[in-house]
């Protein structure tokens, strides 16, 4: 699990790049994307889940706080490169209308 807090000509934007399972143990990632979140310039958070094969409760959970905790861009977090599975995990537990799916 990676974070990057990329500095842009317009802003700043976090991304995250996801494991292979999204659960409890990308914790830490996720308290550091909040905190980084409060940026008042911060322009959106990208959470690419190009290798992820599973999202566990917790992991639907983090996600879920990323957005309570995003403030001013909660509508401007990008999931990307979700594959079929994910897509449909995010849409039976009813968080896929939460996020931007990229």
């Amino acid at each position: 699990m990676k974070l990057a807090d990329v500095k842009t000509s317009n802003g700043r934007v976090i991304l995250i790049e996801a494991d292979q399972r999204l659960d409890l143990s990308a914790h830490s990632v996720f308290a550091q994307a909040c905190k980084l979140a409060e940026y008042p310039n911060l322009l959106a958070i990208i959470v690419n889940l190009g290798k992820t094969r599973d999202i566990l409760d917790s992991g639907l959970a983090m996600l879920l706080m990323l957005r309570d905790r995003a403030g001013h861009i909660s509508k401007n977090i990008k999931l990307f490169n979700c594959t079929p599975e994910i897509r449909n995990r995010l849409l039976e537990s009813r968080v896929m209308t939460e996020f931007q799916i990229v």
